[in-house]
């Protein structure tokens, strides 16, 4: 039987991360409370949240803390590949000692000397959404067995909290947009009806609804940043300075050069543009800029 004290700090962090999303209603700062509980619980000095992308193939670092952490956001892996891809394929708790991958079993894609390192699949019901990683570069005593088990079960419960994060953000995307249609419809009635004052030549509300259901569809096809109105706010300056260089048409190594920053540098910011942005590439990011008017 596991020791009370020994429990209590799990159901620490299990409120602890229910409360940030109940706080925040923002799946980025769950898993970065997932991250930083998990950390103090193993006695890590590094950890991240990697989720599988929309069609299942490859695995993302979505959210990271440590000295590594903006080298590392962002990147991609098979699923099927690594330490993390073992963890998730068979769906248990992996314990990583020395260097990562070097004796044995599934290889990492980026090898680095580890005191240890425990991989946790994130699942809920079936469905597996990614790896939570937690590690630390000091070599110390080993992980006990029943601590594992119990970041384990800190693993499972966070899982439930990205499942309720990722369903509360489909929840508003879906409330936005139907916000926007609204609009759209209310905006050619309006229109419909200037343009025909006289009542018998309106035009009947179901013409007004197909205009506004063909139109609302190319705005959601065409203009990606239509429900992302706050996405500036969550630039910082340097990556606000960086975006109005994409809009340039500036390269990675020329925007490096005009802000006096590395190429890695440059491409980290990029990244983290891209994905605070919501959007899949660096033009989506400059369209989404000049049409929202990020950049002075």
């Amino acid at each position: 039987m596991v020791a009370t004290d020994t429990v209590q700090p799990i159901l620490d962090a299990i409120l602890e991360i229910g409360e940030t999303f109940a706080a925040t209603l923002r799946l980025e700062a769950v898993l970065d409370s997932i991250i930083e509980s998990g950390m103090r619980l193993a006695g890590g000095d590094s950890g991240s949240v990697m989720l599988l992308s929309d069609d299942g193939r490859e695995l993302v670092v979505t959210a990271a803390v440590g000295p590594r952490a903006s080298i590392i956001m962002g990147s991609r892996q098979p699923a099927s590949a690594s330490v993390a891809g073992h963890a998730l394929q068979s769906n248990t708790n992996m314990v990583v000692r020395g260097v990562a991958g070097r004796e044995g079993g599934p290889r990492s894609d980026h090898p680095q000397d580890l005191g240890w390192g425990v991989v946790m699949p994130l699942r809920v019901a079936t469905r597996l959404l990614g790896v939570l990683n937690l590690s630390t570069s000091v070599h110390r005593d080993e992980l006990p067995a029943t601590r594992v088990s119990l970041l384990g079960i800190l693993a499972n419960q966070a899982a439930i909290m990205i499942e309720v994060g990722r369903l509360y953000q489909d929840l508003a995307l879906k409330e936005r947009r139907l916000e926007l249609f609204v609009d759209r419809f209310l905006r050619l009635q309006s229109e419909q009806r200037q343009a025909s004052p006289t009542p018998s030549r309106q035009a009947p509300v179901n013409d007004v609804l197909r205009s506004t259901v063909a139109e609302y569809s190319r705005t959601l096809r065409s203009s990606p940043d239509a429900i992302n109105e706050d996405a500036a706010e969550r630039l910082s300056a340097r990556e606000l300075e960086v975006l109005a260089l994409i809009v340039e048409g500036l390269t990675n190594k020329e925007i490096a050069s005009r802000l006096c920053l590395s190429p890695d540098t440059v491409k980290n910011h990029v990244v983290h543009i891209i994905q605070k942005l919501g959007v899949s590439d660096r033009t989506q990011a400059a369209v989404m800029a000049v049409r929202q008017g990020m950049i002075a």
